[in-house]
């Protein structure tokens, strides 16, 4: 499917509301809510947003790669271990997610001003190949967008 400026504009409204839409999930719930491992994964409220802020840690970078350098490579990484050894699941909830907001509110700017051959640019990754920006944002997203609906179901536990 190609990449349209329609497509451009659902996919960045949709990284720049997953900040919001965390927090709406999350607005009433308790510190013993945020932090009890109450997923069907096992996953506290934290856990999960420490494995987002890892993942968009390992992703955003990518996005400033594929602009400022031709076909940058990129590395295998494991969003679980970078949140293990950046020890996310010792923050405060809301810390962590004003941590998160910050940095998507950045990514937001940058790609709002991005020209249609920008989006069609891409990396390498190591195992996946070639990745347009467009592609892994949209992987970014739906990736997120899957742990706001395991979000949403910890609270109806």
């Amino acid at each position: 499917m190609p990449v349209t400026i329609e497509r451009i504009d659902n996919l960045r409204s949709r990284l720049a509301i997953m900040p919001a839409r965390i927090t709406g999930i999350v607005a009433n719930w308790s510190s013993a809510v945020l932090h009890s491992p109450r997923s069907s994964e096992g996953w506290s409220a934290l856990e999960i947003l420490a494995h987002l802020k890892a993942s968009d840690d390992i992703i955003t970078p990518r996005v400033y790669s594929i602009l400022v350098r031709d076909e940058p490579i990129f590395l295998a990484l494991d969003e679980r271990r970078w949140a293990e050894v950046a020890r996310y699941t010792q923050f405060d909830f809301h810390t962590l997610l004003r941590s998160f907001t910050l940095r998507r509110n950045e990514l937001v700017q940058t790609v709002s001003h991005l020209s249609l051959a920008d989006w069609e640019r891409y990396g390498i990754h190591e195992i996946m190949g070639p990745q347009t920006l467009f592609v892994i944002l949209t992987l970014l997203v739906e990736h997120e967008e899957e742990h706001c609906a395991q979000l949403s179901a910890i609270y109806r536990t």
